[in-house]
Protein backbone atom coordinates (compact mmCIF):
# COMPACT_ATOMS: atom_id res chain seq x y z
CA UNK A 1 0.00 0.00 0.00
CA UNK A 2 2.70 2.11 0.82
CA UNK A 3 3.52 2.08 -3.03
CA UNK A 4 0.62 3.53 -3.95
CA UNK A 5 1.68 7.34 -3.86
CA UNK A 6 3.89 6.53 -6.13
CA UNK A 7 2.00 5.36 -8.72
CA UNK A 8 1.18 9.02 -10.36
CA UNK A 9 5.18 9.57 -10.04
CA UNK A 10 6.09 6.27 -12.04
CA UNK A 11 3.56 6.55 -14.86
CA UNK A 12 4.84 10.72 -15.28
CA UNK A 13 8.07 9.06 -15.59
CA UNK A 14 7.02 6.37 -17.99
CA UNK A 15 5.06 9.41 -19.99
CA UNK A 16 8.25 11.18 -20.22
CA UNK A 17 10.52 8.36 -21.51
CA UNK A 18 8.10 7.81 -24.13
CA UNK A 19 8.10 11.48 -25.17
CA UNK A 20 11.58 11.74 -25.29
CA UNK A 21 11.83 7.86 -27.45
CA UNK A 22 9.08 9.69 -30.04
CA UNK A 23 10.75 12.95 -29.88
CA UNK A 24 14.06 12.14 -29.56
CA UNK A 25 15.48 8.51 -30.11
CA UNK A 26 13.29 7.62 -32.85
CA UNK A 27 15.07 10.86 -34.94
CA UNK A 28 18.57 8.20 -34.51
CA UNK A 29 16.67 5.35 -35.94
CA UNK A 30 13.91 6.26 -38.35
CA UNK A 31 15.26 10.03 -39.15
CA UNK A 32 12.89 9.85 -42.06
CA UNK A 33 13.46 8.09 -45.74
CA UNK A 34 14.80 11.26 -48.13
CA UNK A 35 13.93 10.56 -52.33
CA UNK A 36 16.98 9.21 -54.13
CA UNK A 37 17.03 12.11 -57.09
CA UNK A 38 20.20 11.54 -58.61
CA UNK A 39 21.61 8.04 -59.56
CA UNK A 40 25.16 7.50 -61.09
CA UNK A 41 24.49 7.88 -64.53
CA UNK A 42 23.26 11.15 -64.25
CA UNK A 43 27.02 11.99 -63.58
CA UNK A 44 28.39 10.03 -66.79
CA UNK A 45 28.62 6.71 -64.24
CA UNK A 46 27.89 3.53 -65.50
CA UNK A 47 27.34 1.62 -62.20
CA UNK A 48 25.73 -1.84 -61.02
CA UNK A 49 23.04 -1.83 -58.86
CA UNK A 50 22.83 -4.50 -55.82
CA UNK A 51 21.18 -5.25 -52.88
CA UNK A 52 22.51 -7.60 -50.02
CA UNK A 53 21.28 -9.32 -46.63
CA UNK A 54 23.01 -8.48 -43.45
CA UNK A 55 23.18 -10.83 -40.72
CA UNK A 56 19.52 -9.53 -39.34
CA UNK A 57 18.26 -10.64 -42.74
CA UNK A 58 17.82 -6.85 -43.69
CA UNK A 59 18.02 -6.00 -47.31
CA UNK A 60 20.99 -3.33 -47.89
CA UNK A 61 20.84 -1.42 -51.37
CA UNK A 62 23.72 0.00 -53.00
CA UNK A 63 25.49 0.70 -56.29
CA UNK A 64 29.36 -0.21 -57.17
CA UNK A 65 30.52 1.91 -59.53
CA UNK A 66 34.24 0.57 -61.20
CA UNK A 67 36.91 2.68 -62.16
CA UNK A 68 37.26 3.18 -65.41
CA UNK A 69 40.39 1.81 -65.80
CA UNK A 70 41.54 -1.88 -65.85
CA UNK A 71 44.01 -1.23 -63.28
CA UNK A 72 42.22 1.31 -59.83
CA UNK A 73 43.92 3.25 -57.86
CA UNK A 74 41.78 1.80 -55.16
CA UNK A 75 38.22 1.36 -54.02
CA UNK A 76 36.31 3.87 -52.26
CA UNK A 77 33.28 2.83 -49.44
CA UNK A 78 31.43 6.08 -48.76
CA UNK A 79 29.08 6.06 -45.48
CA UNK A 80 26.67 8.67 -45.88
CA UNK A 81 25.15 11.01 -43.42
CA UNK A 82 22.46 10.27 -40.82
CA UNK A 83 19.07 10.90 -42.71
CA UNK A 84 20.45 11.11 -46.23
CA UNK A 85 21.50 8.67 -48.80
CA UNK A 86 23.98 6.83 -50.97
CA UNK A 87 22.10 9.53 -53.87
CA UNK A 88 23.72 12.91 -51.47
CA UNK A 89 27.55 11.41 -51.91
CA UNK A 90 27.43 11.64 -55.75
CA UNK A 91 29.03 14.66 -56.20
CA UNK A 92 31.90 13.11 -54.59
CA UNK A 93 31.97 9.92 -56.22
CA UNK A 94 32.49 11.46 -59.58
CA UNK A 95 35.85 13.24 -58.80
CA UNK A 96 37.01 10.01 -57.11
CA UNK A 97 35.96 7.74 -59.80
CA UNK A 98 37.51 10.45 -62.46
CA UNK A 99 40.91 9.90 -60.50
CA UNK A 100 40.71 6.24 -61.23
CA UNK A 101 38.74 4.62 -58.09
CA UNK A 102 36.03 2.12 -57.50
CA UNK A 103 33.07 2.76 -55.67
CA UNK A 104 30.75 1.47 -53.11
CA UNK A 105 27.40 3.52 -52.06
CA UNK A 106 24.89 2.04 -49.80
CA UNK A 107 21.82 3.24 -47.78
CA UNK A 108 22.09 2.14 -44.41
CA UNK A 109 18.90 0.66 -43.00
CA UNK A 110 16.12 2.76 -42.18
CA UNK A 111 17.55 5.15 -45.17
CA UNK A 112 16.86 5.30 -48.84
CA UNK A 113 15.74 2.35 -50.57
CA UNK A 114 17.19 -0.38 -47.86
CA UNK A 115 14.97 -2.40 -45.68
CA UNK A 116 13.68 -1.51 -41.92
CA UNK A 117 15.53 -2.60 -38.40
CA UNK A 118 12.80 -1.56 -36.11
CA UNK A 119 14.70 -2.84 -33.10
CA UNK A 120 15.97 0.18 -31.19
CA UNK A 121 18.20 -2.00 -28.70
CA UNK A 122 21.88 -1.58 -30.31
CA UNK A 123 20.70 0.07 -33.28
CA UNK A 124 23.93 2.30 -33.70
CA UNK A 125 26.64 -0.81 -33.21
CA UNK A 126 24.37 -2.71 -35.78
CA UNK A 127 24.81 -0.59 -38.73
CA UNK A 128 28.10 -1.98 -39.10
CA UNK A 129 26.63 -5.07 -40.53
CA UNK A 130 25.09 -3.06 -43.19
CA UNK A 131 28.50 -2.32 -44.36
CA UNK A 132 29.85 -5.94 -44.18
CA UNK A 133 27.48 -7.33 -46.58
CA UNK A 134 27.36 -4.70 -48.94
CA UNK A 135 31.22 -5.21 -49.25
CA UNK A 136 31.21 -8.68 -49.20
CA UNK A 137 28.97 -8.89 -52.09
CA UNK A 138 30.77 -6.30 -54.43
CA UNK A 139 33.90 -8.62 -53.17
CA UNK A 140 32.18 -11.15 -55.42
CA UNK A 141 31.89 -8.72 -58.32
CA UNK A 142 35.41 -7.44 -58.72
CA UNK A 143 38.57 -8.82 -56.84
CA UNK A 144 40.70 -5.66 -57.49
CA UNK A 145 38.77 -4.49 -54.56
CA UNK A 146 40.37 -6.52 -51.98
CA UNK A 147 43.90 -6.76 -53.95
CA UNK A 148 43.84 -2.46 -54.42
CA UNK A 149 42.70 -1.63 -50.82
CA UNK A 150 39.47 -0.15 -49.64
CA UNK A 151 39.56 4.00 -48.63
CA UNK A 152 36.92 4.76 -46.09
CA UNK A 153 34.59 7.64 -46.59
CA UNK A 154 32.05 8.92 -43.59
CA UNK A 155 30.41 11.56 -43.33
CA UNK A 156 28.79 13.09 -39.76
CA UNK A 157 27.38 10.06 -37.74
CA UNK A 158 28.49 7.70 -40.55
CA UNK A 159 32.22 8.29 -39.89
CA UNK A 160 31.50 6.33 -36.98
CA UNK A 161 30.19 3.47 -39.04
CA UNK A 162 33.28 4.17 -41.16
CA UNK A 163 35.82 4.06 -38.22
CA UNK A 164 34.65 0.81 -36.62
CA UNK A 165 34.38 -1.18 -39.85
CA UNK A 166 37.94 0.07 -41.20
CA UNK A 167 39.45 -1.07 -37.96
CA UNK A 168 37.57 -4.70 -38.89
CA UNK A 169 38.29 -4.90 -42.82
CA UNK A 170 41.87 -6.29 -42.95
CA UNK A 171 42.90 -4.15 -46.41
CA UNK A 172 41.58 -0.70 -45.52
CA UNK A 173 43.63 1.51 -46.67
CA UNK A 174 43.30 4.81 -44.92
CA UNK A 175 39.87 7.15 -43.77
CA UNK A 176 38.35 10.42 -44.68
CA UNK A 177 36.27 12.14 -42.31
CA UNK A 178 34.16 14.81 -43.39
CA UNK A 179 31.87 16.82 -40.50
CA UNK A 180 32.66 13.80 -38.09
CA UNK A 181 32.61 11.79 -35.78
CA UNK A 182 30.35 13.70 -32.96
CA UNK A 183 32.24 12.69 -30.00
CA UNK A 184 30.95 15.14 -27.11
CA UNK A 185 27.98 13.95 -27.02
CA UNK A 186 26.68 14.74 -23.58
CA UNK A 187 26.59 17.81 -25.61
CA UNK A 188 25.03 17.62 -28.24
CA UNK A 189 22.25 16.46 -26.22
CA UNK A 190 22.27 18.93 -23.97
CA UNK A 191 21.96 21.67 -26.74
CA UNK A 192 19.33 19.48 -28.13
CA UNK A 193 17.09 19.50 -24.90
CA UNK A 194 17.44 23.24 -24.52
CA UNK A 195 16.80 23.94 -28.27
CA UNK A 196 13.54 22.05 -27.89
CA UNK A 197 11.97 22.58 -24.95
CA UNK A 198 13.96 26.18 -24.12
CA UNK A 199 15.89 25.37 -21.03
CA UNK A 200 18.09 23.26 -19.70
CA UNK A 201 16.02 20.58 -17.21
CA UNK A 202 19.36 17.85 -15.93
CA UNK A 203 16.08 15.16 -15.42
CA UNK A 204 15.22 15.17 -19.39
CA UNK A 205 18.97 15.29 -19.84
CA UNK A 206 19.69 11.82 -18.21
CA UNK A 207 17.14 9.82 -19.11
CA UNK A 208 17.62 11.34 -22.53
CA UNK A 209 21.22 10.24 -22.40
CA UNK A 210 20.20 6.86 -20.81
CA UNK A 211 17.97 6.08 -24.05
CA UNK A 212 21.11 6.90 -26.19
CA UNK A 213 23.14 4.65 -24.48
CA UNK A 214 20.99 1.40 -25.38
CA UNK A 215 20.44 2.39 -28.75
CA UNK A 216 24.41 2.83 -29.36
CA UNK A 217 24.66 -0.65 -27.66
CA UNK A 218 28.14 0.36 -26.68
CA UNK A 219 29.96 3.30 -24.76
CA UNK A 220 30.16 5.83 -27.26
CA UNK A 221 33.13 8.22 -26.26
CA UNK A 222 34.85 5.42 -25.04
CA UNK A 223 34.43 3.64 -27.63
CA UNK A 224 35.31 6.02 -30.37
CA UNK A 225 38.79 7.05 -28.89
CA UNK A 226 39.66 3.70 -28.89
CA UNK A 227 38.98 3.32 -32.34
CA UNK A 228 40.39 6.59 -33.46
CA UNK A 229 43.56 5.08 -32.07
CA UNK A 230 43.12 1.71 -33.50
CA UNK A 231 43.64 3.02 -37.21
CA UNK A 232 47.14 3.76 -37.07
CA UNK A 233 49.43 3.63 -39.29
CA UNK A 234 46.35 3.43 -41.63
CA UNK A 235 46.36 7.18 -42.25
CA UNK A 236 43.17 9.35 -41.25
CA UNK A 237 42.13 12.46 -42.87
CA UNK A 238 39.49 14.93 -41.04
CA UNK A 239 37.61 17.75 -42.64
CA UNK A 240 35.23 20.28 -40.79
CA UNK A 241 34.13 23.77 -41.09
CA UNK A 242 34.87 26.28 -38.53
CA UNK A 243 30.76 27.18 -38.66
CA UNK A 244 29.76 23.58 -37.70
CA UNK A 245 27.01 24.10 -35.34
CA UNK A 246 25.40 20.43 -35.47
CA UNK A 247 29.00 19.08 -34.58
CA UNK A 248 30.87 21.58 -33.66
CA UNK A 249 34.89 21.68 -34.68
CA UNK A 250 35.31 20.73 -30.97
CA UNK A 251 34.67 17.58 -31.18
CA UNK A 252 37.44 16.30 -34.23
CA UNK A 253 39.99 18.79 -32.65
CA UNK A 254 39.82 16.92 -29.66
CA UNK A 255 39.96 13.31 -31.23
CA UNK A 256 42.71 14.47 -33.41
CA UNK A 257 44.77 16.52 -30.88
CA UNK A 258 44.17 13.76 -28.18
CA UNK A 259 43.81 10.11 -29.39
CA UNK A 260 44.38 10.08 -33.23
CA UNK A 261 47.58 8.54 -34.09
CA UNK A 262 50.00 9.41 -36.89
CA UNK A 263 49.92 9.14 -39.79
CA UNK A 264 47.47 12.17 -39.53
CA UNK A 265 45.89 15.07 -41.39
CA UNK A 266 43.15 17.73 -40.49
CA UNK A 267 41.57 20.59 -42.71
CA UNK A 268 40.24 23.57 -41.22
CA UNK A 269 37.69 24.87 -43.40
CA UNK A 270 37.08 28.64 -43.13
CA UNK A 271 33.22 30.11 -43.22
CA UNK A 272 31.88 26.43 -43.54
CA UNK A 273 28.71 24.81 -41.88
CA UNK A 274 28.36 20.76 -41.77
CA UNK A 275 28.91 19.03 -44.45
CA UNK A 276 29.00 21.92 -47.02
CA UNK A 277 33.21 21.96 -47.37
CA UNK A 278 32.59 20.40 -50.67
CA UNK A 279 30.47 22.76 -51.79
CA UNK A 280 31.69 26.11 -51.12
CA UNK A 281 35.53 25.31 -51.68
CA UNK A 282 35.01 21.83 -54.47
CA UNK A 283 38.58 22.85 -56.19
CA UNK A 284 40.24 22.53 -52.65
CA UNK A 285 38.43 19.73 -51.66
CA UNK A 286 39.30 17.46 -54.52
CA UNK A 287 42.96 18.24 -54.25
CA UNK A 288 43.58 17.96 -50.55
CA UNK A 289 41.44 14.63 -50.58
CA UNK A 290 43.46 12.99 -53.96
CA UNK A 291 46.62 14.26 -52.58
CA UNK A 292 46.02 13.06 -49.61
CA UNK A 293 45.16 9.70 -51.49
CA UNK A 294 48.16 9.70 -53.51
CA UNK A 295 50.57 10.10 -50.21
CA UNK A 296 49.12 7.50 -48.59
CA UNK A 297 52.26 4.73 -49.26
CA UNK A 298 54.59 7.33 -47.63
CA UNK A 299 51.99 8.21 -45.06
CA UNK A 300 52.14 4.96 -43.92
CA UNK A 301 55.93 4.32 -44.74
CA UNK A 302 57.09 7.06 -42.69
CA UNK A 303 55.09 6.76 -39.71
CA UNK A 304 56.84 3.12 -38.64
CA UNK A 305 55.06 0.43 -37.22
CA UNK A 306 51.42 -0.16 -36.11
CA UNK A 307 50.88 1.68 -32.92
CA UNK A 308 47.25 1.04 -32.11
CA UNK A 309 45.07 -1.63 -30.35
CA UNK A 310 45.07 -4.16 -32.98
CA UNK A 311 42.62 -5.89 -30.81
CA UNK A 312 39.81 -4.03 -32.04
CA UNK A 313 40.43 -5.15 -35.84
CA UNK A 314 40.21 -8.38 -34.39
CA UNK A 315 36.72 -8.19 -32.66
CA UNK A 316 33.53 -8.59 -34.66
CA UNK A 317 30.26 -6.39 -34.05
CA UNK A 318 27.97 -8.48 -32.44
Amino acid sequence: MFLLPLIPLFLALAGILYFLKQRFMNLFVYPGRTTIKKRPDDYGMPYHHFTAKNRRGIEIDAWYIAAGSSDPQGTVLFCHNHGANKGKVLPYARFLNDAGYNLILFDFSNHGNSGKDSKLTGALKRRIQDIECVVEHALALDDTIKIKGVVVMGFSLGCVDGIRYANRCPYTLAVILDSGPPFFIRDIFARLVKRVLGNQSRLVFMLLFFQFRLLAGFAYEKEIQREIRALSPRPVFFIHGDRDTIIPDAHTRKLYCDHARAPKEYWFVRNCFHLTAHFSNQNEYETRVIHFLSGIGQLIHESGSPTGDRRIMRRRAK
